[in-house]
């Protein structure tokens, strides 16, 4: 896919914006860093052979996305950082021991802020290199969540209740860090 971004193209964004989206960016980034490792740890522990497939595809598509936007944050000029809260949050999520609360936090809530993100963003920008990124990650993002959805139901009808406690309060812990 790297031929389908006009990477050559010239930056046309002013610096603030430059640095605005460059603290975007660095979020989405680091967000894209613990999903790789997310989708590679739910890999064994998937309920099935079809979901090992599509998180191996999601493997890949992670380390695509990572790559991309190491790439769109240096074509900016920009170092990659990001904020105390959203880095306690993905941190969480990659050590959390529990793969029904990884597909929850990373499938289901992380995957889709990330998409509704590059939605925005490819709404306001009009650097060509950056909203073909946003376009193809977010195509992405939307069969990384499809995968929560498809497999979720059947996980959480295996979940008694104190663990549907524990799956809950981390679900408002990670939203209350990213928000």
């Amino acid at each position: 896919e790297a031929e389908e971004v006009p990477w050559n193209a010239p930056v046309t964004l002013d610096d603030a914006l430059r640095e605005a989206l460059g603290a975007v960016l660095s979020l989405i980034y680091y967000g894209e860093r613990a999903a790789l490792r997310v989708a590679a740890q739910l890999l064994d522990r998937a309920p099935d052979e079809e979901a090992q497939f599509s998180l191996a595809c999601q493997v890949v598509e992670e380390a695509k996305h990572v790559a991309a936007f190491r790439r769109v944050l240096d074509r900016l000029g920009q170092p990659g950082r990001t904020t105390w809260f959203v880095r306690r949050a993905l941190v969480d999520l990659v050590r959390e021991p529990d793969p029904v609360a990884q597909f929850l936090g990373m499938q289901l809530l992380v995957e889709n802020l990330a998409n509704r993100l590059f939605e925005e963003l490819d709404g306001l920008v009009d650097d060509p290199a950056l909203k073909r990124v946003l376009q193809l990650a977010a195509r992405d993002e939307r069969k990384h969540t499809a995968l929560a959805v498809l497999y979720l139901p059947t996980l959480l009808r295996e979940v008694g209740f104190l663990r549907r406690t524990r799956l809950w309060l981390k679900q408002w812990y990670w939203v209350t860090l990213l928000t």
